[in-house]
């Protein structure tokens, strides 16, 4: 009789190998999209500093109008604007520029405008919004914006996705 294996073992094995490696690698992919998430939160409190430094300077919010972190006017407007306090603007770590945050896509979106008074305030208030990969119901829960004139900004509409902080109008 010879010795070796069955067919038939081979496969269960192989299977069982292949099972294996599939839980391990959605669990690295959850890990990556937690870890990118992190990050986005990370990045946007710093820029939300780099504005209140701004600020306090300058009396405004650096103007933009909306603009996404994939766009050249993140660097060339917005990033030249907080140079002396953000050196280099961070970028979402997907940077999928196929639209703007509030949309679902994965960038960071900045609004703030000197010269169309959107909210009675020119330059005295802001939003960025971003999206996160993982849903987070406690970080939506306690972020919105509100403009000198009382609305309520929150795109997303607390889904835990798609994020919006502010610098709240400046009395």
């Amino acid at each position: 009789m010879a010795e070796g294996f069955t067919l038939i073992e081979l496969l269960v094995v192989v299977a069982i190998i292949g099972i294996l490696a599939s839980v391990i690698l959605a669990s690295l992919n959850s890990a990556r999209a937690k870890g990118r998430d992190v990050k986005r939160i990370s990045e946007v409190k710093q820029i939300q500093k780099a504005l209140e430094f701004y600020y306090d300077k300058y009396g405004v919010y650096p103007n933009s109008g909306w603009i996404a972190s994939c766009q050249a006017g993140w660097n060339s407007s917005l990033g030249v604007s907080l140079s002396e306090f953000l050196p280099t603007m961070p970028v979402d770590p997907t940077n999928d520029c196929a639209g703007y945050a509030y949309s679902g896509y994965k960038n960071y979106s900045y609004f703030a405008t000197n010269y169309y008074p959107v909210d009675g305030k020119p330059g005295q208030w802001y939003m960025i919004v971003f999206t996160l990969e993982k849903q987070n119901l406690q970080l939506d829960a306690i972020n919105s914006s509100a403009d000198c004139v009382g609305n309520v900004r929150n795109y997303g509409g607390q889904d835990g996705y798609i994020i919006t902080v502010a610098g709240n109008c400046v009395n």
